[in-house]
């Protein structure tokens, strides 16, 4: 008796790496009150729906989640990730605007008007998060589809041994600037527009202590660099880190030697974006199956071709093998010999070791030569590069 061929489930239409095939959220219309069912449906959907495009709020929450909860319970407790939907929509997006409000003087009072109530309203909410917990990793949207995270640590005093007020070091990962100095003026506003929000957040919570000025307990830590082309990537990089991050928590905490400026150490040097998103379509599945009790079932649906949608029968095609390949991978990046220096520094060392930032005073009118210069050195890189090749293949 043979097996009927059913090639019903191979033609029809379905969620793959596609260009548009489905509607896509933009990351500025997240939803942060979709129902726990709702949410996550909607980031695999979205996570398996375009490729290259930037993530949502839901992909990175669930993605994060996922991983979070698979902590020890003893670890996990002492984590804070708040989530990166627009429950602070607009305070951390310089550009952030709403239809009603006006333009120049008049939109710059609104936007200034709309964060300070922002912070006013959610004062208590926040700082009571902040002093209940030592590791706090904050996904945050910049704008234009950026993501980037707040990593923070806090540690007791000896006048409140129950609470963590103590902020003891924090860092602000932009996958655009890798713990270094921007390439752009756009890098270089937006990174001083989030140091300045965040400020405000510690200006504003009384309860919170800090050692000093920001460059006493900022600390950089090198990721792969974001590239202009790859704008899209940076939702993908922030599960990475945040992974990693979660994982040497849990390190620590478990081993028994606590040695907090190990977790600022440099990542690794090698970011695979379809591995990533593979990953985290994987563990978004997961977290449905979990929300749903088990009482739900993941399927696999072949595909043999995709018709774009709004596109009638007779348009062009696009077939599932034409898919297949992967995006061009990177290559495993060099680590800057200053972030290697740091991991071997002892703690007391450590303390007053400085990082190359954006705070390092340049001069604005600098800028350009500095950019130029980098160019310069670049290009030539380049034409070394090309030479070489050129006499190994006369050899």
């Amino acid at each position: 008796m043979s097996i009927p061929d059913n090639k019903q489930d191979i033609f029809a239409r379905a969620t793959v790496w596609s260009a548009g095939v489905n509607d896509y959220i933009p990351p500025e219309h997240d939803n942060f009150y979709l129902p726990k069912p709702v949410k996550w449906l909607d980031a695999l959907e979205n996570i398996q729906s375009h490729r290259k495009a930037p993530l949502t709020a839901n992909e990175i929450d669930e993605a994060i989640q996922f991983r979070a909860e698979a902590l020890p319970a003893g670890v996990n407790r002492l984590i804070s990730i708040p989530s990166a939907s627009n429950g602070y929509k607009g305070f951390w997006n310089k550009d952030y605007r709403r239809p009603e409000w006006g333009r120049g003087a008049e939109l710059e009072f609104e936007q200034e008007n709309y964060r300070g109530e922002w912070i006013v309203n959610n004062q208590m909410v926040v700082e009571e998060n902040l002093i209940q917990h030592p590791y706090h990793i904050w996904p945050i949207n910049t704008g234009k589809g950026h993501w980037e995270v707040i990593f923070m640590v806090f540690e007791t005093t000896p006048d409140y041994p129950a609470e963590y007020r103590l902020l003891s070091r924090y860092a602000i990962i932009d996958p655009r600037l890798s713990g270094g100095k921007p390439e752009t003026d756009d890098d270089y506003n937006r990174a001083d527009f989030v140091d300045q929000q965040l400020e405000r957040f510690f200006m504003c919570y009384p309860k919170i202590k800090r050692p000093g000025y920001p460059p006493d307990y900022e600390r950089m830590i090198w990721v792969p660099r974001q590239k202009e082309d790859d704008h899209w990537s940076s939702g993908l990089r922030i599960i990475q880190f945040a992974w990693e991050m979660l994982e040497r928590i849990q390190d620590m905490e478990t081993s028994g030697i606590r040695n907090i400026h190990t977790l600022f150490r440099p990542m690794r040097p090698y970011f695979n974006p379809d591995f990533v998103r593979l990953s985290a379509a994987g563990a978004i599945a997961a977290r449905g199956l979990e929300t749903e009790d088990f009482r739900a079932r993941i399927a696999l649906a072949r595909v043999h071709e995709i018709r774009p949608k709004g596109r009638s029968k007779t348009s062009e095609r696009v077939f599932a093998r034409d898919l297949f390949a992967p995006l061009a991978l990177p290559a495993v990046e060099k680590i800057p010999q200053v972030f290697l220096d740091a991991v071997l520094l002892t703690e007391e060392k450590y303390a007053t070791w400085k990082f190359v930032t954006h705070r390092d005073q340049i001069d604005r009118k600098e800028i350009p030569g500095v950019l130029e210069s980098s160019a310069n050195r670049y290009r030539a890189q380049l034409e070394k590069e090309e030479q070489e090749k050129q006499e190994e293949e006369q050899k």
